[in-house]
């Protein structure tokens, strides 16, 4: 609808706005939802080798990501420099989300790998689901799938902090082949890798492999 009005009236800066902001804010539902899948494979996997429970998992990030949220929309609503420092503010945040996200999602993949339980939290004396889990070929391709989407929504916030850095009128605003590439591109190839390996199928079939009294924990090599 805003191109449309853009493409009618190219002179009006509001079809601009809106076009603006609904692209800054394209990934951050995509974001809250690798940080909902990370919960879930804590818990299918063991809470005893993460710092945070599946739900601390949802709650912290996922508020965070609205908070990045808000902050960019009110940004590209405003049509001046202060609008866009806003919405700096904003993409700078949810890279730095994202990378706390990324941190925490790797130490605790090398501890179960490991096998490297937090001291504190003894899978003996710990609540459901502290036990080692199952790591069969299900749950190994979400977890790439994971990674690899996580990876392209942190490759777009990267672009976003330098493209946003320079102002719209910097030469990385004006340089279609970067946005499309680097933001359209890396977004869609986040949102069809959760349509590819759909993480609500693969943690069923998961589940009923952990299920299974005859299956073995397979791990990575």
């Amino acid at each position: 609808w805003a191109r449309f009005w853009s493409s009618t009236s190219p002179d009006e800066s509001a079809p601009f706005q809106i076009q603006i902001v609904m692209t800054i804010i394209a990934a951050t539902p995509l974001v809250a939802a690798n940080f909902v899948i990370l919960g879930r494979v804590v818990h299918q996997l063991g809470t005893s080798y993460s710092w945070l429970s599946p739900r601390l998992y949802r709650i912290i990030f996922t508020l965070c990501d609205v908070t990045a949220l808000f902050t960019q929309a009110a940004g590209g609503s405003i049509d001046s420099n202060v609008g866009v420092k806003i919405m700096l503010g904003g993409v700078v945040f949810q890279l730095a989300i994202i990378v706390a996200y990324a941190l925490l999602g790797v130490e605790f993949f090398v501890r179960y790998l490991k096998d490297a339980p937090l001291k504190w939290k003894s899978p003996s004396k710990a609540n459901e689901g502290s036990a080692r889990g199952l790591l069969d070929k299900h749950m190994q391709i979400l977890i790439t799938s994971l990674v690899f989407s996580t990876t392209c929504l942190f490759i777009r916030s990267v672009y976003r902090t330098f493209e946003l850095s320079d102002g719209f009128n910097g030469k990385v605003f004006k340089t279609e082949v970067y946005f499309n590439v680097l933001d359209g591109g890396m977004v869609t190839l986040a949102m069809f890798t959760l349509n590819f390996a759909h993480p609500g199928l693969l943690l069923k079939k998961q589940a009923a492999s952990s299920a299974h009294p005859g299956r073995r924990c397979r791990e990575w090599d």
